[in-house]
């Protein structure tokens, strides 16, 4: 039988062994203080199967980053509770737990923009609800777990690694649109295009052209009454790679090109695509189909929370 700091000594021993110098030495300083035998007892999983020894460490150290990491209680012991039923015969899936905790280096918007390019195959279809934080293990995609538009532009922020789970836990988790927009939009936004509810175009930046924005930028449809009418994630090109579910009929994208109008019609079934901005809003994101104005973000949401916060 351990001792409370034995315990913990073993946990941070394995995480040593595991993360990067600067990872581990973050997991340190967040110990610092803290009261061991809590800690440790928090820890506890068992000592049922001595052959899942290397497993049962990965899993103490998912644990102990969410016990440091998570900042309100009651989800901090819903997430203690989850991650010591998992079960410990794979150390790999124990580990990319712990690792989806920290951040990658050097991952710019125009990285999460390609990840989500490269992975548009993994992702679930889209419905009107959040993304669960306890599902975020990066290199995961859960098909049979859909959410929403804007939680699908942090959902590729945290697979490329720009975010990870603290960032979710702590911003996201139990949070609808109108909770979260704050902090996702504290970035700031540049207006693009304005409509009138007659169709008329009141602003036009790009004069008709192709609406070339930055690639990783955040892109807001807004209605009168809401800033979230629609989010999707610039790809660099004119286009957007986004989540929705929108009633169109085909003879309104009729005039597009092949590709363009399987785009649009995966959008009309909930399946993640990759559509031209300037079309997006010539065939549905307009005035009068209840759309007031075009915005871009200033600069990837992240950006606005310290890097030990995201």
């Amino acid at each position: 039988m351990k001792t409370a700091q034995q315990r913990l000594n073993d946990t941070t021993d394995y995480l040593q062994s595991k993360l990067s110098p600067t990872n581990y030495n973050e997991v340190m300083t967040l110990l610092v203080g803290v009261n061991v035998p809590t800690v440790s007892q928090a820890l506890s999983v068992g000592n049922s199967n001595p052959l899942h020894k290397k497993a049962r460490r990965a899993k103490r150290g998912a644990m102990l980053l969410a016990y440091l990491l998570i900042d309100n209680p009651g989800m901090k012991t819903i997430e203690l509770a989850r991650l010591k039923a998992l079960p410990e015969g794979s150390e790999e899936n124990l580990l990319a737990e712990v690792r989806s905790w920290f951040t990658l280096n050097a991952i710019s918007p125009p990285l999460v923009a390609l990840n989500a390019q490269n992975n548009i195959h993994r992702m679930p279809k889209w419905d009107n609800c959040n993304f669960n934080a306890e599902h975020a293990v990066r290199g995961v995609y859960h098909n049979d777990k859909p959410f929403n538009c804007y939680n699908a532009c942090v959902f590729w922020a945290f697979q490329a690694g720009a975010i990870s789970k603290r960032y979710l836990w702590n911003y996201l988790q139990g949070s609808d649109g109108t909770h979260y927009y704050p902090i996702y939009s504290a970035v700031g936004w540049d207006v693009l295009m304005k409509f009138a509810v007659d169709g008329t175009v009141t602003q036009d930046n790009f004069n008709g052209g192709e609406i070339v924005l930055p690639a990783g930028m955040t892109v807001y449809f807004e209605t009168p009454t809401k800033v979230f009418g629609h989010v999707a994630l610039s790809l660099g090109d004119g286009r957007v790679i986004s989540q929705n579910s929108v009633a169109i009929l085909p003879a309104s994208f009729a005039h597009l090109s092949p590709n363009e109008q399987t785009q649009f019609t995966k959008m009309a079934h909930a399946e993640t695509h990759i559509v031209s901005i300037r079309n997006m809003v010539g065939v549905k994101f307009n005035g009068p189909n209840g759309y007031s104005r075009l915005n871009v973000s200033l600069g990837p949401f992240w950006s606005t929370v310290l890097p030990n916060r995201r």
